[in-house]
Order: C-alpha cells, then sequence, then structure tokens
C-alpha cells in the first residue's frame, strides 16, 4: 500500500505539515496516528494496512519530523505540537476523530483534546509521555538521559544501507519490525548534496522536543472526558510507569499490558497494535 499525495496543512509559527493519507472508505471515521519524537508519519504505513477496512488513516509529520517544514519563528514544545494535530484534525473535516499517538503522539492527542474538548472520541495510546512534575523531578533529578542522547545521535550517514546495517543490528531498532525499520530509513533521512544522507530530524530538536516534557498536561487529566486506552510493554521503564500514571489520572481509562513488546511496540508488532487500536476506538 502507498499513502496517496500528502496533504499540506498550515500550523502555528510557520509551519507546514506533511500529512500522510493512507486510504480507507469514504465515509468512514478518520483516525488519526501520530508519531513519537525522532519519527515520522509513515512509520504506521503497516499498521494502516490492517486499518484502512474500517477507518480512513491520516498521519502527520509533527513539526521538526519528517517533510513537515518550519521557520525561525517556530518552537518546540507540547502546546505547539497540540497546535499541529488540532489543525490537521480541521484539515480532515473537523472533530470527533479516532486517535492513535505513541509516546509523544499520545501526550499530543490529551494535550489537543484538553485544549479543545470534543476533538477525540476515542484513543489509543502507547506509553504517552505524560508525567507528574513530582515524577519528573524524582526521575530526571540532574540529567535527562533521552535528552542528552538525543544530542549526541549520529545524523549523517554514508548511505541509508550504512543505516540499515547500524541499526538493525542493535537495540532499540534491532527488534523493530523490517518493513516499519525500513520505512522510518527511508523517510526519516534526506539525501545530500555529497551523497550521504542526514536525520530529518535533527538531534537538537528531539532533545528539545524531550526537555519539554515538564510542561504540566499531567495536572488537567482528571477533566478529560474522551475514553482512553493506554498500552504499556512489558519492561519496567520510566515510559511504563509513565503509562501506569496516565490510566489513574485518567477518568475514563484503560490500561492493557503487552508483556512482549518494549516502548517501541508499535513498531515491532505493528498488527498487533492495530488490532487494539481498532477495539479501543470502535
Amino acid at each position: 500500500m502507498s499513502p496517496e499525495t500528502p496533504l499540506r496543512v498550515r500550523s502555528s509559527e510557520g509551519v507546514a505539515l506533511t500529512v500522510h493519507h493512507f486510504g480507507g472508505p469514504a465515509g468512514a471515521p478518520v483516525l488519526v496516528m501520530c508519531h513519537a519524537t525522532g519519527f515520522h508519519g509513515r512509520v504506521f504505513e503497516p499498521m494502516a494496512r490492517t486499518l484502512t477496512d474500517r477507518y480512513r488513516c491520516v498521519a502527520p509529520d509533527l513539526r521538526g519530523h519528517g517533510t513537515t517544514t518550519v521557520t525561525d519563528r517556530t518552537t518546540f514544545s507540547w502546546d505547539r505540537v497540540a497546535d499541529d494535530l488540532l489543525a490537521v484534525v480541521e484539515a480532515v473535516g473537523g472533530g470527533p476523530i479516532r486517535a492513535f499517538g505513541w509516546s509523544l503522539g499520545g501526550a499530543a492527542i490529551a494535550a489537543a483534546e484538553l485544549r479543545r474538548p470534543g476533538t477525540v472520541k476515542a484513543a489509543f495510546v502507547f506509553e504517552p509521555i505524560i508525567a507528574s512534575r513530582a515524577f519528573l523531578a524524582a526521575s530526571l533529578a540532574t540529567e535527562n538521559p533521552l535528552a542528552e542522547g538525543a544530542r549526541r545521535r549520529k545524523a549523517v550517514f554514508e548511505s541509508r544501507e550504512q543505516v540499515l546495517e547500524r541499526y538493525r543490528s542493535r537495540p532499540p531498532f534491532a527488534s523493530v519490525d523490517p518493513e516499519v525499520l525500513g520505512a522510518y530509513v527511508e523517510h526519516g533521512f534526506a539525501d545530500q548534496p555529497d551523497g550521504t544522507v542526514r536525520l530529518r530530524c535533527d538531534p537538537a530538536t528531539e532533545a528539545t522536543l524531550f526537555e519539554a516534557w515538564r510542561c504540566g498536561l499531567f495536572d488537567d487529566l482528571s477533566v478529560l472526558a474522551p475514553r482512553f486506552t493506554v498500552g504499556i510493554g512489558g519492561e519496567d521503564t520510566l515510559t511504563t510507569a509513565m503509562g501506569v500514571m496516565a490510566v489513574d489520572a485518567m477518568p475514563q481509562a484503560t490500561l492493557r499490558v503487552f508483556d512482549d513488546l518494549t516502548h517501541f511496540g508499535p513498531l515491532e508488532a505493528p498488527g498487533r497494535i492495530a488490532e487494539a487500536v481498532a477495539e479501543a476506538v470502535g
């Protein structure tokens, strides 16, 4: 399956979003699929294949990712990523939408609904990055390892083949479905004039988004009205703990544990997660 011609959608601060449309029956409910920090919408192509018999599936490249373009006025925070999602919802006909979000994408869905109640009908979010300020202060008291790791990330490679060889030989990408990894590398790197390829999500942008966790989003979860299902992997990690806390804070939330998956679960088992999404959002 190849996505249709992407939409270009204007968001705040000069951002021009790329929104990938994977197809689906005319008149079917819209399912908006939101990626994690450092990725792009086309990693969800294999998931969408399982879902386009019942939903019109769209996936934006959020600001700083994929082929979405930014300007020198663009900032990177949870509030501004919510701007992107709300702009996508308007472009595809308005809410309420069904939604799937992974990591940053899950937080964006909650933030958009809190900003504009009625945007989301139901959502499945996998290990959303939502936590209380106290939890983050205790867990990241002296440093933010994800932000520091992002800043050190290798951004330029000789070729996509070199990227694939490196990524599939070590965690966390070693456990990712090969088709998904191929889509991530194909569309997540830009060709350079000298023949090399460069990450489309700049490491500094990724680090800034990781540092934006302390945004206060957790404090407002108790007023979320839509039905949320929160998926977590089987490891005892910072992000699984966030998922459990988010469920406890949301009034209509259900927890699903995928014992054999990691934080990269949607990329490791796209078909299984797709069916869980369909079950959760109706």
